[in-house]
């Protein structure tokens, strides 16, 4: 078999911290070949070592331009976790502005739990690397993938304006008719909001109901 050959960088052997970058002696070995028989090109590497820093981001939700199916609308969004602390170099943390997470709801029908792609946006509000954010930093908790429940609100078209209004028009004119635009809406709302609504309406009903029987 090839003989592998294994090039050590030992950080515990710096001697020098102060200097920038920092020199690190550098060791070679390879299975089956004598130490004496092995050199390196060169004996150091220089390397650039900085503050370690951490960050707490609170964590908010898109899904950019997609769409569930026509008949509903994206309601509430609510990921598994609300906010993450990060840690890394201190160049990069402090770049870090905020953390999104991503998610797809193209022709969704349903309540759903979507697994979302964590995105990194910096000071100039521009999306950080990938490269970047595998290198460079680390997501404290041991937090293996962010979730985010999705809920629905189905849509209804065609919902009339009921009009009122008050005071009276200048003498010689009467209201003959009242016309808005556009003349209709589409509307959505969760279950819980559409049966309060139906609860307020029927008990509207019923008081009326008593006050004319109450009359009469």
């Amino acid at each position: 078999s090839e003989n592998t050959i294994t090039v050590k960088a030992d950080l515990t052997q710096i001697v020098d911290f102060e200097k920038d970058p920092v020199m690190v002696p550098l060791s070679v070995s390879c299975t089956g070949v004598a130490q004496t028989d092995l050199a390196l090109s060169r004996q150091t590497i220089p390397i650039t070592i900085e503050n370690v820093a951490s960050k707490e981001l609170p964590m908010t939700v898109t899904t950019k331009e997609t769409t569930p199916s026509n008949n509903y609308e994206v309601g509430k969004l609510t990921p598994s976790v609300d906010r993450i602390i990060v840690s890394g170099p201190e160049s990069v943390i402090t770049q870090i502005d905020s953390v999104v997470a991503e998610i797809d709801v193209t022709g969704l029908m349903l309540n759903s739990e979507l697994t979302a792609t964590l995105k990194f946006i910096d000071k100039s509000q521009n999306e950080m690397s990938e490269d970047i954010i595998n290198d460079d930093i680390t997501i404290e908790g041991d937090i293996k993938k962010v979730t985010v429940a999705v809920e629905l609100w189905r849509k209804r078209s065609g919902v009339l304006f009921d009009i009122h209004y008050s005071g009276e028009p200048a003498e010689g004119y009467q209201v003959y008719n009242i016309y808005t635009a556009p003349d209709e809406l589409t509307v959505a709302g969760d279950r819980e909001a559409r049966l309060a609504r139906m609860r307020k309406e029927r008990e509207e009903k019923e008081r009326q109901e008593w006050i004319h029987k109450k009359i009469y």
